[in-house]
């Protein structure tokens, strides 16, 4: 599942690594395709390919979230340079809060500014390598976690006074699984699988509230959408029902012992298609653009009132005489 909105305030909370280095990162993108290339490579090089386009100043920044558990962790970590991650703690723990204004802001999650598109491959190939995979017996590397790619996009308007912000979050989820499949199971694995079901449950909770308003239903008993039931539906709460336009891929199995999950599969896609989201552009003021205005107005009246008093002093020795 991938979304894109449009974010109106800057993530303050978040970490940032600053690049110094005057590059061109948005050129040279063909060759990191292939026909495999899956969706997270396809969409930097639209991403790149669209604001090689435009003019004026634009910026690329990119995170990535890991939730484990139901608690978040940065897998492009800046604890991970000076050593191979062993587990999740050897990650930096990511917490999610919300503002006066119901905005989840993540805290401790690194946002790092792309140089190249080199440069965001391998960003995305270290947050890979890191992620927490295991062997079960349905899968030899099934996923222990949900995964938030998210690429945040600045451009600068050169001829007004307006930035534009959006962001792009491009989401992993992992698979439910049932473990009465499974012949053995250790503890580790079954709280990992309880985690990961109860993710996804409350996530159709939340898309069955939305898709409940969306259609006009009469109301139940609340009309509350249960955001902050769990820390992938918080965190993913504009995606789904905010400034977004939002898009699911749905994968099942077309095996006959898998055709209940199948099913429940494409009833969970179906309601998630049901929801429709009003969208608009997120325009901002450039500060540093109006102040420049602003001190050219001051410089112009400063010019008006000297020459208007030279002009009076002129009239006025003119008068006397």
């Amino acid at each position: 599942m991938y979304s894109q909105e449009n974010e109106e305030a800057s993530i303050n909370e978040i970490q940032s690594t600053k690049v110094t280095e005057e590059t061109s990162p948005f050129d040279g993108f063909e060759e990191y395709l292939g026909p495999e290339s899956g969706i997270i490579p396809r969409i930097l090089a639209d991403v790149f390919a669209y604001l090689s386009k435009q003019q004026g100043q634009k910026s690329v920044q990119i995170s990535y979230l890991e939730i484990y558990n139901n608690e978040g962790f940065d897998l492009l970590s800046e604890r991970l340079r000076s050593k191979t991650p062993r587990n999740v703690k050897d990650l930096s723990r990511v917490f999610a809060m919300t503002d006066a204004r119901n905005k989840v802001h993540l805290k401790n999650l690194s946002l790092h500014e792309v140089r190249s598109m080199e440069h965001s491959f391998e960003l995305l190939n270290q947050g890979n390598a890191t992620r927490k995979i295991a062997e079960t017996q349905l899968n030899e590397a099934s996923s222990r976690s949900h995964c938030i790619f998210t690429i945040y996009i600045t451009t600068k308007n050169p001829t007004k006074a307006e930035v534009t912000r959006s962001k792009i979050n491009l989401v992993d989820l992992a698979g439910s699984e049932r473990v009465s499949k499974w012949a053995n199971v250790n503890k580790i694995l079954l709280k990992e699988t309880r985690n990961i079901n109860l993710s996804l449950h409350h996530l159709q909770r939340v898309i069955e509230a939305l898709s409940h308003k969306q259609l006009g239903k009469p109301p139940q008993k609340s009309q509350h959408v249960p955001f902050r039931s769990s820390l992938i539906t918080l965190v993913l709460s504009d995606s789904l029902g905010g400034n977004s336009v939002t898009r699911m891929v749905a994968t099942v199995s077309n095996e006959l012992p898998n055709l209940d999950e199948s099913i429940s599969t494409c009833r969970f896609a179906q309601r998630v298609a049901s929801i429709k989201n009003r969208i608009y552009a997120n325009h901002t003021t450039d500060s540093d653009f109006l102040i420049a205005r602003l001190k050219q107005e001051i410089e112009d009246l400063r010019s008006v009132k000297t020459i208007s008093l030279l002009l009076r002093q002129y009239l006025f020795k003119k008068k006397v005489k």
